[in-house]
């Protein structure tokens, strides 16, 4: 394909780590291809090899002042010297509601881009009070004034930060890509990493480990997790469950964990990268999250061939069409959970080849998601 620049996009982001950076990232790998470059601006330092991604499309990272902490007129000259850098096509903002006006208003003085806001997470206003319900209704006001088109991880997220009347026509779904390679092993790697692995956590080849991957927060349902455990230690059955994660709730699960003698059932292990090394481990992803905007960690470990026991709440924009999803309602009792968990450890594998196939049939991976990003801006800004 051309390597012709048509189209240069900044992207804006707050900080570095999670799922935000890792789209723009994963993006950035296959987007030169179609003649995009990225720039980014945020407030943060980010790793070389994030920056390394950005430069090899063309552009550049960009950190600038963050008004919390170094007032708004340094926060204005920073971001708008960046604008004036280049013709900008469009202006993709990761951070959104009233925080993104600020945003939306320099760029309007500054530059012609059109302003889109994407949508990465979900809310349930279930579990807002009034002022946080009043204030979510106000935000997605705002995002709908804002940006051009909803776009947005999944259909979930979309309507939970634009307004839920929104209709499926009027949005842009652009998949949270992984690169297959990282996940799809060799059988001779994966048993390596496997053997390597269990080694490492001092876990037996016949035990059935039970993973669950993501930050240690209310969302991920963490308590569920311990739940489960607690029949399996009940039922004396041979299990491990390998929490892996880093955040707000480790003090409290570590606290949860001893009173219930739990250290032989669960561990865990903190923020491990790459995370891909640590599906080969495990025969079950357990995934029990309250909500989710689309839950990227049920795409890698089905890439991984791992079966996923996971909630009713996580958005169908995950099922990958293999059979490897096993959705099991919140209100469900631990106990209904664990005979679900069981029964998807013994599933047969499914082979690489099907795997890759149906990743690539469902946009999910960086080649394929930043072809329908390349072909979505297309629909709109004449690319």
């Amino acid at each position: 394909m051309s390597q012709k620049v048509n189209k240069r996009i900044l992207h804006i982001m707050s900080s570095h780590g999670g799922g935000i950076s890792t789209f723009i990232r994963n993006l950035a790998t296959e987007i030169h291809r179609f003649g995009i470059v990225f720039d980014v601006v945020t407030y943060g330092p980010c790793p070389p090899e994030f920056v390394e991604a950005i430069r090899r499309t063309g552009g550049d990272v960009y950190q600038i002042k963050n008004p919390k902490k170094e007032g708004w007129r340094q926060f204005y000259k920073s971001f708008s010297r960046v604008i004036k850098l280049y013709h900008y096509d469009i202006i993709h903002c990761h951070i959104a509601g009233y925080r993104a006006l600020a945003y939306k208003t320099i760029s309007n003085f500054q530059s012609e881009a059109e302003f889109i806001i994407h949508a990465h997470y979900y809310v349930d206003d279930n579990q807002l009070s009034v002022a946080q319900r009043f204030l979510h209704y106000l935000n997605q006001m705002i995002n709908q004034t804002v940006s051009a088109k909803f776009v947005g991880c999944s259909r979930d997220a979309v309507q939970s930060l634009f307004g839920y009347k929104i209709d499926r026509k009027d949005m842009i779904i652009i998949p949270n890509s992984i690169e297959p390679n990282d996940f799809i092993f060799g059988s001779e790697e994966e048993n390596n990493l496997r053997e390597k692995g269990r080694e490492h956590y001092g876990i037996s080849k016949d035990t059935i480990v039970v993973g669950q991957v993501g930050r240690l927060a209310p969302v991920k349902n963490h308590a569920l997790t311990i739940q489960i455990a607690e029949i399996a230690k009940l039922k004396k059955l041979n299990m491990k469950f390998i929490i892996a994660g880093s955040g707000e709730l480790e003090e409290e699960l570590k606290e949860r964990i001893s009173v219930n003698q739990l250290d032989d059932y669960v561990q865990l292990v903190g923020r491990i990268s790459p995370i891909a090394e640590l599906f080969p481990v495990m025969d079950v992803l357990l995934f029990p999250s309250i909500n989710e905007g689309l839950g990227t960690t049920a795409i890698e470990s089905q890439a991984a061939g791992v079966p996923v026991v996971l909630s009713h709440t996580i958005p169908m924009e995950v099922e990958l069409g293999i059979d490897l999803l096993h959705r099991v309602n919140l209100s469900a009792a631990p106990s209904d959970w664990l005979k679900e968990v069981l029964k998807a450890s013994r599933e047969s594998k499914v082979n690489s080849h099907e795997r890759l196939m149906a990743l690539e049939r469902n946009n999910y991976t960086n080649i394929q998601a930043a072809k329908l990003y390349a072909t979505s801006i297309a629909q709109y800004t004449n690319y």
